[in-house]
């Protein structure tokens, strides 16, 4: 090799480095993406991730049981509707007026909300939660919020596998 390839591989080798560097790092987040969606789909109770306007980001397998029984809760294109107007109007309400702490030692407040089912099954009792990033130091941008929202039957409990429930109590 000459002069000439080896000063463009040297003014390339930065630009290749960083590109590696942020491959690998958008690597990483779609592997933490892909733990995280397992993670929510094996849990029993309905999680829905939306936005300020309630547009359904995710929705875990319970949640999609949940929509799919049509009782509770509808989409409305992407975005997530309680069937109940009482249930719609107080949903947009908490949105609109929850703020997330821009401080590192502030802990966002869950809001809950209870919502009744239109037809014959049971109502839900649900529980907002606004969500941050990493980086609790930095205001999130202007429309960049995001909640979870956890949607649960008050009548169903979790069931304790029963060899649990035996070592707990040393049974």
């Amino acid at each position: 090799y000459g002069d000439a390839e080896r000063s463009l591989l040297t003014r390339l080798s930065s630009h290749v480095a960083r590109s590696l560097t942020v491959a690998d790092a958008l690597d990483l987040r779609r592997v933490e993406a892909d733990t995280l969606e397992t993670a929510l789909d094996h849990l029993a109770t309905g999680v829905f991730l939306i936005d300020r306007d309630a547009t359904v980001l995710h929705a875990n397998e319970a949640a999609e049981r949940i929509l799919a029984a049509g009782q509770v809760l509808t989409l409305r294109g992407d975005r997530l509707l309680p069937m109940a107007a009482t249930s719609r109007a107080a949903l947009s309400v908490t949105l609109a007026g929850t703020k997330l702490g821009a401080g590192l030692n502030d802990n966002p407040e869950p809001s809950i909300l209870l919502v009744p089912a239109t037809g014959t099954g049971p109502g839900m009792i649900a529980t907002l939660l606004p969500l941050r990033g990493r980086d609790t130091t930095r205001q999130p941008r202007v429309g960049s919020e995001r909640w979870a929202l956890f949607v649960q039957d008050p009548r169903a409990a979790v069931p304790i596998p029963g060899e649990a429930f035996a070592r707990l109590y040393k049974l």
